[in-house]
């Protein structure tokens, strides 16, 4: 860059390089062009580097390496981070005037046309965009080559979808209920100051294992934090990638891995790379953070699939791994003040979603008594999806007077019998075999999420055809009829 400053204003820049609002001025300034909080981040800490090499202070932060990486990797990036040095140097300046936390303003540079200083703000929106078009994540990996995808779903309802869609986590039909204990533990093990550390949250079918974590990872993702869920080809795809040993994240930041179990090869490989991470971060003065929460209805760490990661590594890379690992968090029924409450809260919040969201009148919930939540509970055990399936069910006879005789496989049973009907639906629209593609379905279902672009998917839907009779069925055609039915091009 060609910013000629006095030793006092060098004086000046360190000072607010070593000041604890540092980060928080840049990230806010950046802010003000509309870009998230995360976002932010991820180009403060692209910034930093040019910054701290520009005062002769290449090693302070242990990201100058990305300043050099950036700038062979991208011809235009030097120029770009030049620019945008030159507009952060003039914001440390405003805020300095404004709050007499520097010793000294810095000036428009003696080679730089204050005219063409004034038309910053305007040149700082295409900077900043053109920075953002990059796949920062990719920055984050040491040979840019490797990447990793977090992925957050958004709600996606249509009243024309079948409505088994509603109860999908990630479509939050209802407020998340009775989990604050569970979310405050989550968020301190999160702050504390370990490099890395990974946990476990337990639970039965239908407690809300996924929606807890789902809303867990939104607030993190607000308060700065990279994060979300990690599918399962694309943990392949990064843990088996060539470059994979070489990969570091940018900014703090929260995985999530959901069916672990059947993950557990890929799993053993990114603890593993986690844990070296860990090591090496005792040589960085501000390390970001790596969480990995993994989300299973049984863990055991004495036999199964836990006690394989644990075991996983060699020497002390095991132990490390031991050691970053947190103690499990087994969800039970959520409550607030007591499990009667909790109930006919979750129950009363579906039956007022569904009213707003259909637009129809939903039936009151009867005067529950003592011995009306505890028939209830036998039959959900209090867990969030049968208490929603049940009040959804009264919904669509229109009456709740059965509510309490409806237990979980009377629930399952009428849910399966709606998801068929929409199917069959589908099927005489698109011509394909609604046997097979029940079948299809359920596996689906049974398995977890498959992206319907899997080629092995197509290999099981060719074996299932012959055994349904429909040897001639066209893969791609049950695929298509899939997709629609799960509400997704991709996956389910």
């Amino acid at each position: 860059m060609d910013l000629e400053l006095s030793e006092e204003q060098e004086k000046t820049l360190t000072a607010f390089l070593d000041s604890e609002e540092r980060d928080e001025l840049i990230n806010g300034w950046l802010k003000e062009f509309g870009f998230s909080t995360l976002q932010s981040r991820l180009m403060t800490k692209v910034l930093l580097p040019s910054l701290f090499k520009y005062l002769g202070k290449g090693g302070k932060q242990g990201v100058a390496w990305l300043d050099d990486k950036l700038k062979d990797q991208f011809p235009f990036y030097q120029k770009l981070s030049a620019n945008l040095t030159r507009k952060i140097l003039f914001n440390i300046e405003r805020h300095g005037a404004k709050t007499g936390l520097l010793s000294q303003y810095l000036k428009v540079p003696a080679n730089v046309d204050p005219k063409d200083w004034a038309t910053l703000d305007e040149q700082t929106k295409t900077w900043v965009d053109q920075l953002n078009k990059l796949d920062l994540i990719i920055w984050s990996l040491g040979d840019l080559k490797a990447t990793i995808k977090l992925h957050l779903d958004q709600p996606r309802l249509s009243i024309n979808a079948p409505q088994s869609r509603l109860l999908r986590p990630h479509n939050a039909f209802i407020p998340l209920t009775g989990r604050k204990q569970e979310t405050s533990q989550l968020q301190a093990r999160c702050h504390t100051d370990d490099s890395f550390s990974w946990q476990i949250i337990i639970g039965e079918g239908g407690m809300g294992k996924t929606r807890l974590a789902q809303e867990f990872a939104k607030n993190m993702v607000d308060s700065g934090w990279d994060g979300g869920f990690l599918a399962h080809d694309l943990l392949g795809h990064l843990v088996d990638h060539d470059h994979f040993p070489n990969w570091i994240p940018l900014t703090d930041t929260l995985i999530i891995v959901d069916y672990a179990a059947t993950k557990l090869d890929s799993l053993k490989k990114l603890i593993q790379q986690c844990a070296r991470l860990a090591r090496d971060a005792a040589d960085q003065s501000e390390p970001a953070k790596l969480r990995l929460l993994l989300l299973e209805r049984h863990a055991d760490k004495d036999q199964g699939w836990l006690k394989e990661i644990l075991a996983a590594g060699e020497g002390a890379l095991t132990d490390d791994i031991c050691d970053a690992w947190q103690p499990t968090l087994e969800l039970k029924p959520p409550e607030l003040k007591n499990q009667h409450e909790t109930m006919t809260a979750i129950l009363q919040a579906t039956l007022v979603s569904w009213e707003n969201f259909y637009d129809r009148t939903a039936p009151q919930l009867p005067s529950l008594v003592a011995a009306d939540f505890q028939q209830l509970f036998r039959n959900t055990e209090g867990r969030p999806l049968y208490l929603q399936m049940a009040a959804l069910h009264s919904c669509g006879i229109g009456s709740t007077h059965e509510l309490l005789h409806w237990d979980r496989s009377s629930l399952l049973k009428d849910a399966v019998e709606r998801e068929c009907h929409y199917i069959d639906k589908l099927c005489k629209a698109t011509d394909a075999p609604a046997k097979l593609v029940r079948r299809v379905a359920a596996l689906v279902f049974l398995t977890g999420k498959i992206s319907t672009q899997n080629k092995n998917l197509f290999a099981i839907i060719t074996q299932e055809a012959t055994i349904c009779g429909y040897p001639q069925a066209e893969p791609a055609e049950i695929v298509n009829t899939l997709s629609q039915f799960l509400g997704d091009d991709k996956s389910n």
